[in-house]
């Protein structure tokens, strides 16, 4: 057997790739994730998406790290969503409308709105990607016993038909 095999040794030859042969060769140097990466970022729409949610995204996760208006920039004196400001003010800010200080005004005991936008918008970021996780694991525990298990297959086709007609 390895004397057969030395004598192959020749006809497997890796040969470079060459624009100019492809068509005769049938070989392409197509790559899908490329190609769609591609497609993506040639989209103004697409682009301006991905950059608006990384933005919202980020700042969500940085908002809680910014000074409050005293100036500290300590993480105990941030601009927290649970801050009543008329402890400090003397019940001045009760109701507050927008100004240069809070962005979003202040709510009926003080508290700063513009921070508690980005704190609910933290917790539904943090809820939706554990709902996402949630649903990746059942799916893929339910896609693994209907595909083993093909006994499985009519009751699993009657699951899906009742909960897709859930409105």
């Amino acid at each position: 057997m390895d004397n057969n095999s030395d004598n192959l040794d020749h006809l497997f030859i890796l040969h470079p790739y060459e624009r100019d042969v492809t068509e005769i060769t049938e070989y392409s140097n197509y790559s899908y994730w490329r190609s769609t990466i591609h497609t993506f970022f040639q989209s103004k729409l697409g682009v301006s998406g991905l950059i608006i949610g990384a933005t919202v995204v980020l700042f969500s996760i940085v908002q809680q790290y910014f000074p409050n208006e005293a100036g500290k920039i300590a993480l105990e004196n941030a601009r927290q969503p649970y801050e009543w400001i008329f402890y400090l003010t003397q019940y001045d800010m009760w109701k507050s409308p927008p100004d240069a200080l809070h962005w979003f005004g202040t709510d009926s005991i003080g508290r700063d709105m513009w921070a508690r936008v980005w704190y609910a918008t933290r917790i539904s970021m943090l809820l939706a990607f554990l709902v996402a996780l949630f649903e990746v694991i059942i799916g893929f525990i339910v896609g693994a016993v209907w595909g083993y298990v093909r006994s499985m297959d009519k009751f699993m086709i009657e699951v899906y038909n009742a909960i897709r007609n859930i409105p």
